[in-house]
């Protein structure tokens, strides 16, 4: 029997710790991480490209933990579309809490895409960004595993 593959895409706002969280799943679960403002960066921000980046990325591998700032509930259904066992990681700001991870000077570029919070109907979990890195990290490997128990 093989292993269910790792398809993880995380998303929060800037300056939210996102890539440190993304790189502690991903060490969790024995997965590779991928910086999805890197990917945006290499097609100089084209949305389109950027977006079937990301599913390039999500499907290269067996074990990946993905990144990202929000997405629209359009893209991520496109996402979804073409990512089979696609997982959703929606990092819920809880302001005083990662306000000591924020990086010092860093520029909020998510004001251009609203939130749009993780439906019911969508494979993933919310989680409050409300405890240290190590606990949010655990937090969400715990989710994880326990959804897929068919894991390595």
């Amino acid at each position: 029997m093989t292993a269910t593959p790792i398809r993880i895409l995380l998303w929060a706002p800037t300056a939210s710790s996102r890539s440190l969280i993304a790189a502690g799943l991903a060490a969790a679960l024995r997965a590779q991480v991928v910086d999805g403002d890197e990917l945006a960066r290499r097609v100089a921000h084209d949305r389109g490209l950027w977006l079937r980046a990301l599913g390039y990325a999500l499907s290269d591998s067996a074990a990946v933990v993905v990144a990202t700032a929000p997405l629209a509930r359009t893209e991520r259904d496109a996402l979804a579309a073409a990512v089979a066992g696609l997982w959703w990681v929606e990092l819920v700001d809880v302001e005083p809490v990662r306000a000591p991870r924020r990086r010092r000077g860093h520029v909020d570029s998510d004001v251009a895409q609203p939130m749009q919070p993780l439906a019911a109907d969508e494979s993933g979990v919310r989680v409050a960004d409300d405890a240290g890195l190590d606990d949010v990290v655990a937090r969400v490997a715990d989710l994880y595993r326990r959804g897929h128990q068919s894991l390595r």
